[in-house]
């Protein structure tokens, strides 16, 4: 299992691909915990904006059928999730597979 270290080293990685910017810093987001959730649907699309090369971009991503994510909500309705699917985030985005 990777430390914590190697997670952020991971993370800043991932970053500094996609946006072509350094990570030089990092805050720490609490993550809410969710231990109960609704299945509402099949996520079909997303969209984003970010700064990727110093310049900002938006994007949208529409998923094949086949790496579809589900949407979930929390039971209070205060926390959304997309979960499963067959995707990877990388340098260029999200990425479905087949």
């Amino acid at each position: 299992m990777a430390t914590k270290k190697q997670r952020v080293d991971q993370a800043a990685k991932l970053y500094e691909d996609f946006t072509g910017g350094q990570a030089d810093s990092y805050e720490q987001v609490k993550m809410p915990r969710v231990d109960v959730a609704i299945l509402v649907g099949e996520v079909e699309a997303i969209a984003y904006n970010t700064v990727r090369d110093g310049k900002p971009q938006r994007y949208l991503h529409k998923f094949d059928k086949s790496a579809q994510p589900r949407f979930a909500v929390s039971h209070d309705g205060k926390t959304l999730l997309i979960i499963d699917g067959n995707f990877t985030f990388t340098e260029r985005g999200i990425t479905d597979h087949e």
